[in-house]
């Protein structure tokens, strides 16, 4: 795919800091230039001064858990929360991609996408997160994924849930004592 031109956003300005100049749906007309960036958070502030980029955001990838969204607020990056927080998926999602059998991270509103075939995620202890934390599981090819709760932990009152249909989902929200609720 190639990489689409950008358009300019006000007076022949372009880029992820132009101005919109009250005129909003110009954002949405076209692509929105975002930076990507294949180092790690640790590295992010060295290489982009949060302070030269207030109000933008930036992909960040995280290799082991995948890319995770960060915006500047001028003193400091840190991940991107579309609103809302809590265990409504309104917080920033964090992506784990798992080829095999996997427990998965802790991580709130985590998004396990799984492209191996027949194998088992395990879930972390519902009591060792917040009542609210979620989950979700998606998996993207055949075969198989098996949903396992932590130890006594139950799905919806399930030991273990399936997903065996191609680009199926699962989400899943901790009540915080030894039981994740299916939404």
């Amino acid at each position: 795919m190639v990489r689409p031109t950008r358009d300019t956003i006000q007076s022949g300005v372009n880029g992820w800091d132009g101005s919109t100049n009250d005129n909003f749906i110009r954002i949405f007309d076209g692509p929105l230039a975002i930076a990507l960036h294949t180092g790690d958070q640790s590295d992010l502030e060295s290489t982009f001064a949060a302070a030269a980029f207030d109000k933008c955001l930036i992909w960040v990838d995280h290799t082991v858990d995948g890319w995770t969204l960060y915006s500047s607020n001028g003193t400091t990056w840190s991940a991107f929360s579309g609103g809302g927080g809590g265990g409504g998926g309104g917080g920033p999602m964090t992506i784990q991609y798992v080829t095999g059998t996997a427990t998965a991270d802790s991580d709130e509103n985590l998004l396990v996408v799984c492209t191996g075939t027949t194998y088992t995620v395990t879930l972390p202890s519902a009591a060792a997160v917040d009542e609210g934390h979620r989950i979700t599981i998606k998996r993207v090819t055949s075969g198989t994924v098996t949903i396992d709760g932590d130890s006594a932990d139950t799905l919806d009152a399930f030991s273990s849930l399936a997903l065996d249909v191609a680009l199926m989902s699962l989400s899943l929200v901790s009540d915080g004592i030894s039981n994740w609720n299916v939404v």
